[in-house]
């Protein structure tokens, strides 16, 4: 990416290239399939309590044990999904340096500001980018 593309955001009034735009549009597509499955997976998870007694049966019950890593590998691949590829092109996206997962999020969360620390003020609403 070059450096005029790199602040084209919606941030300083600049227009993003469209490839940028396209990738934020795939990938909103894609976290909202993958909230979706988590949200089924959750409910079948958590329909009831999820309580000490359902965690000693996982070893014994092929269902529920079915269910739950169906929602931690969800949850994960929502994570992942997110954290390496959303936040990222976001970030790119606000004219913003990005790092590590953990320096990305950092970035947006709000409290004391630190020399590397900036709050980012985030569009109300995802129209706002996209």
């Amino acid at each position: 990416m070059n450096n005029s593309s790199m602040n084209d955001s919606p941030m300083n009034g600049r227009p993003m290239n469209d490839n940028l735009a396209e990738r934020l549009r795939f990938l909103k597509r894609v976290v909202g399939r993958e909230i979706h499955h988590l949200r089924y997976s959750s409910d079948s998870v958590f329909a009831t309590p999820f309580t000490e007694e359902h965690a000693a049966r996982l070893g014994e019950d092929e269902t529920l044990a079915e269910k739950v890593v169906a929602y931690t590998s969800r949850f994960c691949r929502l994570q992942d999904t997110t954290g390496d590829k959303l936040l990222p092109l976001w970030l790119r996206a606000l004219g913003e340096k990005t790092g590590a997962v953990a320096d990305n999020l950092d970035r947006l969360e709000p409290g004391p500001r630190s020399p590397q620390r900036r709050t980012i003020a985030m569009p109300k609403s995802s129209r706002d980018i996209l």
